[in-house]
């Protein structure tokens, strides 16, 4: 990125877009180290060209304002957790990765005004290795997009990013994965207002559900105490049951703006036997950021 010169201003036809926030999470138990690498490896590279290119043409081109780093703990160069993303820099990340270590991240950030509107400015892509059960591994890509007002996220963004979820899942057999854009840090939405801790979520995925969102990905151990795949389309709370390997890809609207609160509801109820007990806790004041999807009553009255 360009340093010492002033940021740049924002064009008064300009003034009034937004951005919109769409994260990925997935957990997946890892034992094995070269699954590990497998897994890690995909994650990390398959959205540079399948979610990603644009943006990443931005980088190579020299555009100003641009900040691309890969992260690795521990760091890949001394004193250094974070250098600047350029392909060989990439290449060490990948590399790294046959040491399950702690942390593994690329990271862009377009900062210019030249982009338009439903453009991708951000993308972030991690693995986090969970310090007190590092079998546990969290696999998260957050994107965001400059829109107009009130528009959507790209249908091809949106769409682009379930389908590589579905594809990582289906090779993965998740305990637990989603797309939202309310989750709180490693816990969804519901879990931090449950006030669940992550070592229990984590421990206890293949018999409680960790959450419900516009895109849940559902064990098959619950799956079947759920039914199967032909209740969950037969719920009509979702417009795809995608089967995968070990489990169901869960999607209850065709768009992420779709997921108004009447769909939240359909989807909470059909996923009540399986989700945690509990009632909710209200956030103090609701946040025009984020706004938080859920039902504030206990899955436990729909059983």
């Amino acid at each position: 990125m360009q340093r010492g010169h002033d940021w740049p201003q924002i064009p008064p036809d300009r003034e009034h877009w937004q951005m919109r926030k769409i994260k990925a999470h997935v957990d997946v138990n890892v034992g094995d180290d070269a699954k590990f690498e497998e897994l890690a490896r995909w994650w990390l590279d398959e959205p540079r060209s399948r979610l990603f290119s644009d943006l990443l043409r931005r980088v190579e081109e020299g555009k100003e304002w641009m900040l691309a780093t890969v992260g690795r703990v521990p760091p890949l160069a001394r004193a250094a957790s974070t250098i600047d993303l350029s392909g060989s820099n990439f290449e060490k990340l990948l590399a790294s990765l046959r040491s399950r270590g702690e942390r593994a991240t690329w990271l862009v950030d377009d900062l210019s005004l030249e982009i338009a509107c439903g453009d991708c400015t951000s993308a972030r892509v991690e693995i986090e290795v969970f310090d007190e059960a590092p079998e546990w591994v969290e696999f998260e890509i957050t994107a965001s997009y400059r829109v107009a007002d009130d528009a959507a996220i790209p249908i091809e963004g949106q769409q682009g990013l379930v389908e590589l979820v579905a594809e990582f899942c289906h090779n993965a057999a998740p305990s637990f994965g989603n797309i939202a854009s309310d989750n709180s840090g490693s816990l969804t939405a519901l879990e931090a207002l449950l006030r669940r801790q992550r070592r229990d979520a984590l421990a206890q995925s293949e018999a409680v559900l960790r959450g419900y969102s516009w895109v849940t990905v559902c064990p098959s151990a619950l799956v079947k105490r759920l039914g199967g795949s032909s209740a969950l389309e037969a719920s009509g709370a979702f417009v795809e049951v995608r089967s995968l390997r070990s489990g169901a890809l869960l999607k209850a609207t065709e768009t992420f703006e779709e997921y108004d609160d009447e769909a939240v509801m359909r989807v909470f109820k059909s996923l009540a036997p399986v989700l945690p007990v509990g009632v909710p806790h209200k956030p103090p004041a609701p946040s025009t950021r984020r706004r938080i999807r859920l039902v504030y009553e206990d899955a436990s009255i729909y059983r």
